[in-house]
């Protein structure tokens, strides 16, 4: 294989070259406001890493699950107005169900997507022109050394 081929071949790796992305991510952290719930032994110890689960309106299947924090805190966004239920259990039996009437929930906002997040259109795009213009050059090469082998032969 002559020089100029390899150059070629190597800028087109070269060039083609992306961050892999499985899915493509984005994400945001912003200070929205919702229903805190906060769970405490008598004693004043926050019920830390216990399990929690949200329901609206005696509904069987939770609206939300997850684990309070370190601290004891929960944080749900109700989507509908109603009566939400809150039931927190540890695994040594103790437990507390927590009432409220939500006149007016506060629906999560649709986050921003951070500028100069990874996986943007844009770099997706040139991920896939750049797949293209690779996989372009390696069947030109190929039918190019067939074809040389052949006039050899």
């Amino acid at each position: 294989m002559k020089t100029p081929m390899r150059c070629l071949i190597a800028l087109m790796v070269g060039l083609s070259s992306t961050p892999a992305l499985g899915h493509g991510t984005l994400g945001s952290l912003k200070m929205e406001t919702g229903w805190l719930v906060s769970a405490f032994y008598d004693d004043g110890e926050p019920m830390a890493y216990t399990e929690v689960l949200v329901f609206h309106n005696e509904e069987s299947m939770p609206f939300q699950t997850g684990r309070t924090d370190k601290n004891g805190n929960f944080m749900f966004f109700p989507d509908t107005p109603g009566m939400w239920k809150t039931t927190i259990t540890d695994e040594m039996g103790h437990g507390l169900t927590l009432k409220t009437q939500i006149d007016n929930p506060l629906a999560p906002k649709e986050s921003e997507i951070p500028k100069g997040a990874s996986g943007t259109k844009t770099s997706r795009a040139f991920a896939g022109l750049s797949m293209i213009f690779f996989l372009s050059g390696l069947g030109f090469w190929w039918t190019g050394r067939k074809v040389r082998n052949e006039s050899i032969a």
